[in-house]
């Protein structure tokens, strides 16, 4: 008698067991890992117009050489936004066969590399131009204020890679932003730029409203070009 009730549980048991397993199988029921979730925002909204998009990742040869004096005294008279030890120059170029480029950073090669660990040719997420392809630089209009961007990189991480946050304008609109650990280039409305910001504040969440931050290039020098 009791080897019957045994059976019997345990075969109720394997029912129970491979109905779940059916269930799973059905469309809708397998449940996402736990990245796949978080990643389910990108995957459901339209790719986001940038120029390593529209162009090429890559903008000439993946070697990093010196930047020529006049460049150099260019990129020095904008303002860095600072992360740590780490110096952030966003800037607008313009390449050699004539295109404007307004989100690139411009950085010196070993401190790039003690924040970052490898080269941006070298990373399949980043896109890369190098510096003998520019031959003039300014300040990015599309770049955060200085001081708002030094708070976004003070309040840290709000997951590791990802940065979340609040951008109040000018024009007394707000919108929730996304970027990864370089936060100086936001994705902004058509007809404000930078400057039009005028506060940020950190999130901890997002949702299907929150803008994804634009991609940029990087352009890496090391040393200056002898006169």
């Amino acid at each position: 008698m009791i080897r019957l009730l045994l059976l019997a549980v345990v075969a109720a048991g394997l029912v129970v067991y491979f109905a779940w397993r059916r269930m799973k199988t059905l469309p809708g029921n397998s449940p996402a890992p736990r990245r796949q979730r978080e990643l389910k925002l990108y995957a459901d909204r339209p790719a986001i117009a940038h120029p390593v998009a529209e162009l090429q990742r890559h903008i000439g040869e993946k070697k990093v050489v010196p930047i020529s004096a006049t460049l150099l005294e260019k990129l020095n008279r904008i303002t860095p936004s600072q992360n740590r030890d780490m110096l952030y120059y966003p800037c607008r170029v313009v390449t050699r066969d004539g295109r404007v480029l307004d989100r690139v950073y411009v950085q010196p090669r070993e401190p790039y590399l003690t924040h970052w660990g490898k080269l941006p040719f070298d990373d399949p997420h980043k896109g890369w131009i190098a510096i003998s392809e520019i031959i003039d630089i300014e300040e990015s209009p599309l770049r955060l204020p200085p001081k708002l961007a030094d708070r976004i990189y003070q309040q840290g991480e709000t997951k590791m890679g990802v940065h979340m946050f609040r951008v109040d304008f000018r024009q007394e609109t707000s919108r929730a932003v996304m970027t990864g650990n370089a936060v100086d280039f936001i994705p902004l409305p058509e007809g404000v730029a930078g400057a039009d910001v005028v506060w940020v504040d950190p999130i901890t969440g997002y949702d299907e409203h929150t803008e994804l931050g634009p991609r940029y290039y990087w352009s890496i020098y090391d040393g200056v070009e002898p006169t």
